[in-house]
């Protein structure tokens, strides 16, 4: 994963030149009291700060104990804490939001519909990562079978 840090730069700058255009091109049409533009600069805040505080602390965890663990098999340890429900729900319910902020920008409704759209997507993107995260537990525990590994032959 060591290969991705320099990658890490550049999502504080894709943020503010994301925000910044957006930004201007409010002020050039529309206002902050328009409901498609706070309901979407609301949720790109409160999952900035959702991932901060709940996800990033985790990846770091994981991101270190990867590290200590070297080249090989994924360590039972690891694996747990990926597996981990709350990451995947998280971040599912994350992307579901994001989802929902990209429609509620491209077909600007009104206050009813923005918000029920972009909580709607979350819920379906936490309940896919409830899901998800479920097969995993499942899959570890013996519930279902194990995915055959393609480098191995039989």
């Amino acid at each position: 994963m060591g290969f991705l840090r320099p990658a890490a730069g550049l999502f504080p700058v894709a943020v503010v030149v994301l925000l910044g255009s957006g930004l201007y091109m409010m002020s050039r049409a529309w206002s902050l009291g328009t409901p498609f533009v706070a309901v979407g600069l609301t949720t790109v805040v409160l999952m900035a700060a959702v991932g901060a505080s709940v996800l990033r602390s985790r990846f770091e965890v994981i991101g270190r104990a990867s590290a200590e663990a070297g080249d090989g098999p994924i360590p039972p340890q690891i694996d747990r804490m990926v597996a981990s429900p709350v990451t995947w729900v998280v971040l599912s319910a994350i992307n579901g939001a994001t989802l929902g902020v990209v429609w509620v920008m491209t077909n600007k409704p009104g206050w009813a519909a923005a918000p029920a759209i972009v909580a709607a997507l979350a819920a379906v993107g936490g309940g896919v990562g409830a899901y998800l995260a479920g097969r995993r537990t499942g899959q570890r525990s013996g519930a279902r079978p194990a995915r055959l590994d393609p480098t191995k032959t039989a």
